[in-house]
């Protein structure tokens, strides 16, 4: 979510894939992207992979991004559902999230 905080605007969004503008450190400008990847979520810096957000016993069931947009600014809703490749039951676990870009107000 700090990522999506700190991004100036979205670039594109669709349901399993979103890239956001966003500064590096010094200032310059660079895309971050959150895709799914079969059962991982990727994240890639400038089209460059940095590796999977999960952990290798962690599969991704379903990822879902809905762009909100406001007079105010815009934010993302976040719908996530994982499971343990470990449990023997086989229990899924949903999550979700809304956050606000606070570089668009």
């Amino acid at each position: 979510s700090r990522e999506i905080r700190q991004a100036v605007s979205i670039s594109s969004i669709t349901a399993t894939d979103l890239v956001l503008n966003t500064k590096d450190g010094v200032g310059a400008a660079k895309t971050v992207e959150f895709v799914l990847s079969g059962t991982n979520i990727n994240l890639l810096e400038n089209s460059i992979s940095t590796g999977n957000l999960n952990g290798a016993n962690i599969a991704v069931s379903s990822l879902s991004f809905t762009q909100i947009t406001t007079t105010v600014g815009k934010a993302v809703k976040i719908s996530l559902t994982l499971h343990s490749t470990d449990d023997s039951l086989s229990r899924n676990v949903d999550f979700y999230n809304t956050v606000v870009l606070r570089g668009s107000y």
